[in-house]
């Protein structure tokens, strides 16, 4: 995996080759040094999104489909790092499991709300309880965001358990009236639940989840302690991650073109989630 002379030491010319891979391209030249981590995993702890990430997007999301080595790559990645590698997503901790069936990666659902880190078995919340009677205003939003999605062609409702979303994926034209639907159901789910926008998409999540600090609530137990945290995303939701992970000297990448206008706290880009898998396969060889 890794370049080194006679001495033992890893050469400059592959750290170089580790920054300057063609899938990834410097957003922040300035910030460079911070990919020579990579020359050393033990020092590496990986935050990977799925979805429009390690996914291609698909049409609904009950679609996505892993890509053929994908499992096996990220397993290589995770033994590399000595378990410092976490799924961080808007799907619950349950669906990642199941995703990559028989390995438990550590996980960060529901945007941060679940944290569960699989070398040591800490499971941990990252947001404040709730009460039955918060759990019964949020089951009359859920109930109202369903039945209302039935009524849009187009507009797809997803389960999350203690979360959910209507994608308009295939319905763009419907964005106006998918917020007001997802601002009605956060007026009915109360002040513990807060709406989060993404690409075609708005959920509604325990208040106070986010990707940053579940990345900084994961640095804090071993394996990924005092190491470097490579953050990838490729929306809105992920920029927390991103400047969690490079205010700690690791790198904030973002996969996907970035929308004309639209800025990002990503030091780096890759530009589509094929040129993403492509990358983390070759820090595996």
């Amino acid at each position: 995996m890794q370049q080194k002379d006679s001495n033992g030491v890893v050469s400059e010319q592959y750290k170089n080759d580790t920054i300057l891979l063609p899938e990834i391209e410097l957003l922040e030249p300035s910030k460079s040094t911070n990919f020579r981590h990579l020359a050393e995993f033990k020092h590496c702890a990986f935050f990977l999104d799925l979805d429009g990430t390690l996914l291609d997007i698909a049409p609904s999301p009950s679609e996505v489909k892993l890509e053929s080595g994908l499992r096996e790559t990220l397993i290589e990645l995770d033994k590399h790092t000595s378990g410092a590698l976490a799924i961080v997503s808007g799907r619950s901790v349950g669906f990642i499991d199941q995703l990559f069936s028989d390995y438990q990666f550590s996980a960060a659902g529901l945007h941060g709300a679940e944290i569960r880190l699989a070398r040591s078995g800490v499971a941990e919340r990252a947001v404040r309880e709730v009460t039955a009677d918060d759990l019964a205003l949020f089951e009359h939003a859920r109930a109202f965001a369903q039945q209302s999605a039935h009524k849009f062609r187009g507009v797809v409702f997803e389960d999350k358990g203690k979360a959910f979303a209507l994608h308009y994926r295939q319905a763009r034209n419907l964005e106006p009236v998918v917020k007001q639907l997802m601002r009605t159901a956060s007026e009915l789910a109360g002040t513990n639940y807060a709406i989060q926008e993404g690409k075609f998409v708005v959920e509604l999540k325990p208040f106070g989840a986010d990707k940053g600090s579940a990345l900084r609530q994961i640095m804090r137990h071993e394996p990924f302690a005092g190491k470097y945290p490579i953050a990838a995303g490729d929306d809105i939701t992920d920029e927390t991650m991103f400047i969690a992970a490079n205010e700690m000297g690791g790198v904030g990448l973002r996969v996907g073109p970035l929308p004309v206008g639209r800025k990002t706290n990503a030091i780096a880009l890759a530009a589509s989630p094929a040129l993403f898998r492509h990358w983390i396969r070759s820090l595996t060889k």
